[in-house]
């Protein structure tokens, strides 16, 4: 049976909630995963007010379906999955696995599944809407900026991961920060992927924007991992299931 792990607010809910789901505890911004259980851990780095991230790096024994729950509509989350690198990324036990970047309104909620004896490697930042609008400036008007910062429409932006976001989430990874260091660190490797990821969309061409539920994400995600399973098949159509 799958099992369930919710949080609210990233920052201030994760790791105490993860102290209790597991009834280990670690510290006030870092969870380490114990035996029993699995091995990695949780951090959360508070890069500024407005800037939060947490880091994921964990391979569990028992599947958790991990969910960020709707939150504070001020809060825009940028997640970064799949980032393991471009060795581990290309074919698993699991089928092919590609690095991705999900951006939703924040009344839509984020889901995760961690199947069990998988490697996780994800990156989730949290940052207000006035100060990504800020970061772009007069740029506030131009698709998607405008899509993300203004609409007031529940919308799913996602990216296939490029190889500089990969490369930048692996530092991140691999960094052993000084701790009077770690807020300045974090905040600038924060701000590099947000912009790495706002890059690879304004290579789009289209400005349409389409309202979607909970059950379109659920829909869309299922066809996903459907597609990047196995590139060479189509997903079934609901012909062949008949």
């Amino acid at each position: 049976m799958r099992k369930l792990f919710k949080v609210q607010s990233l920052s201030q809910d994760i790791i105490p909630n993860a102290e209790r789901y597991w009834g280990t505890k670690s510290g006030d911004s870092e969870f380490f995963v114990p035996s029993f259980a699995g091995e990695g851990y949780i951090k959360v780095f508070i890069c500024s007010q407005f800037i939060k991230m947490v880091v994921i790096q964990l391979s569990l024994l028992e599947e958790l379906n991990f969910v960020k729950d709707v939150g504070d509509k001020e809060i825009i989350s940028f997640a970064f999955r799949n980032m393991a690198g471009t060795k581990e990324f290309q074919e698993t036990p699991f089928g092919k696995l590609f690095p991705a970047i999900q951006v939703t309104s924040s009344d839509i909620e984020l889901s995760f599944l961690f199947p069990a004896g998988k490697k996780i490697h994800t990156i989730i930042i949290e940052i207000h809407r006035s100060v990504l609008k800020e970061y772009l400036q007069s740029k506030v008007d131009c698709f998607p900026f405008l899509k993300i910062i203004e609409s007031q429409k529940s919308y799913l932006f996602e990216e296939i991961g490029s190889l500089e976001i990969v490369q930048s989430a692996q530092q991140i990874f691999k960094s052993k920060i000084d701790t009077c260091l770690s807020s300045f660190y974090s905040r600038l490797k924060a701000e590099e992927l947000i912009y790495l990821f706002f890059v690879e969309l304004l290579k789009r061409k289209g400005e349409n924007l389409y309202s979607i539920n909970k059950q379109d994400l659920e829909k869309m995600n299922t066809v996903k991992d459907l597609i990047f399973n196995d590139l060479s098949y189509p997903p079934p159509s609901r012909s062949d299931s008949n």
